[in-house]
């Protein structure tokens, strides 16, 4: 059904009938204590069938429908609902949310802007956060962090301990990094890996240092849909076929051989929204699951891991270049403490853009891929045997991640 269609039937309240409107509005709750998004989505538009809804009734079918990536009906309810309940901080919020979610950062901008105008009867609530959302999406933001590394913990290999620094120059991300406490130390390249070669000495622990800089580059749903390419580059076929994260994955997996070919759109862009868009309404996060392909599709239950690597094999069963990325899911504002936020996520191939992330956790980071706190620490599956947990250098040393060692420091936005 097309979204305008949906608005329609929205738009059309039957019989008023305020017990039923009251047990699914409650329904609609009790999904959304859940996390299911459908559910709550279902429940709403079956309330607002019984009743004309409210301001808040609106917003949440809103928030629901924005969460499961579908942002047109979405962006549609979250305008009725300024139609039918007027422009007060709260209708502006979803308004803003939607639109920050699909990098439209023209009507993000009018959300804040028109929130600040209006009379203080309609001032609600406040929308600082969100003008600090806007900030992240529109200014870099660099991040201080003290990475704490307890010697012990790490493997010693002739005296030195060999840790993979985040990466110096990736995509949105710049860093410089430096050690303090240990005898000795050096950064240097190998391959792709940016590596500290440290000589502890005595010492039980030591610090790693990063100034990281991440400068937000949203593609925004515009420039997604004027993508049009549907071959990629010979060059980047060896990104299509089988890899390692842990576990062996082969793309050729008959599990897969009967899902992907529904999933491919006009498009390569198209064809990785479509997976995501997949496993936002199919995948639930759950910790305590098997990381074979078989298990995933037959579960439909996992954690960043999970679903980092079935969206990059249902990508490479697309034909569709794809790699994991590893690193950090830092705080983005403020200061932090002992934070061990490791994360993983995924940058796909598109002709137009070149690599480009993707969280499979979220179904509108293709449109709009919030970068300020993701740390890139590695991208692995480069070639079949490329396993990120167990890097070996070209020197034959064991390379470590630090990749979950436990951080402090604090993140900031800078002007341009």
């Amino acid at each position: 059904m097309k979204w305008a269609g949906l608005l329609l039937l929205l738009s059309l309240v039957g019989d008023s009938n305020p017990e039923l409107y009251a047990k699914f509005f409650e329904d609609a709750q009790k999904a959304k204590s859940k996390g299911d998004m459908a559910g709550m989505e279902q429940n709403l538009i079956l309330a607002h069938q019984h009743g004309p809804g409210t301001e808040y009734t609106w917003r949440s079918l809103s928030w629901a429908q924005m969460n499961q990536g579908k942002w047109r009906i979405a962006l549609g309810n979250a305008k009725e609902n300024i139609k039918r309940n007027g422009e007060t901080t709260w209708s502006l919020k979803q308004l803003f949310y939607v639109a920050s979610s699909i990098g439209d950062l023209e009507l993000a901008r009018y959300s804040v802007k028109r929130e600040s105008g209006l009379p203080k009867a309609k001032r609600n609530s406040t929308m600082s956060e969100e003008a600090l959302t806007l900030a992240k999406l529109t200014m870099p933001t660099v991040l201080e962090i003290d990475y704490r590394i307890v010697v012990e913990h790490f493997e010693n290999q002739d005296g030195k301990l060999y840790i993979q620094a985040p990466c110096a120059d990736h995509l949105w991300q710049k860093a410089a990094t430096t050690v303090s406490g240990a005898k000795s130390w050096k950064l240097y390249k190998d391959g792709r890996w940016d590596v500290l070669e440290i000589d502890p000495g005595e010492a039980k622990e030591i610090i790693i240092h990063s100034t990281i800089t991440h400068t937000p580059k949203p593609i925004g749903w515009k420039a997604l849909e004027k993508a049009k390419s549907t071959t990629i580059p010979n060059s980047l076929k060896a990104y299509t076929g089988k890899f390692i994260n842990g576990t062996a994955y082969d793309p050729a997996d008959p599990f897969l051989e009967d899902l992907v070919p529904s999933l491919k759109g006009k498009s390569i862009a198209e064809t990785v929204q479509n997976i995501l868009d997949w496993l936002a309404k199919n995948m639930r996060y759950e910790f305590g699951h098997s990381d074979s392909l078989e298990a995933m599709l037959k579960s439909h239950r996992g954690v960043c891991h999970h679903y980092s690597n079935l969206m990059v094999a249902m990508c490479r069963a697309a034909g569709i270049p794809a790699l994991v990325a590893h690193g950090d899911a830092m705080p983005s504002d403020g200061s932090f403490k002992d934070t061990a936020p490791s994360h993983g996520w995924v940058e796909v191939y598109i002709p137009e853009f070149g690599w480009t992330p993707v969280d499979p956790l979220n179904p509108n980071t293709l449109r709009c891929f919030h970068a300020p706190g993701y740390v890139i620490v590695d991208t692995s599956s480069h070639w079949p045997e490329d396993n990120h947990f167990y890097m070996k250098m070209k020197n034959g040393k064991h390379l470590q991640s630090i990749q979950g060692a436990p951080a402090s420091g604090y993140a900031k936005q800078i002007s341009k």
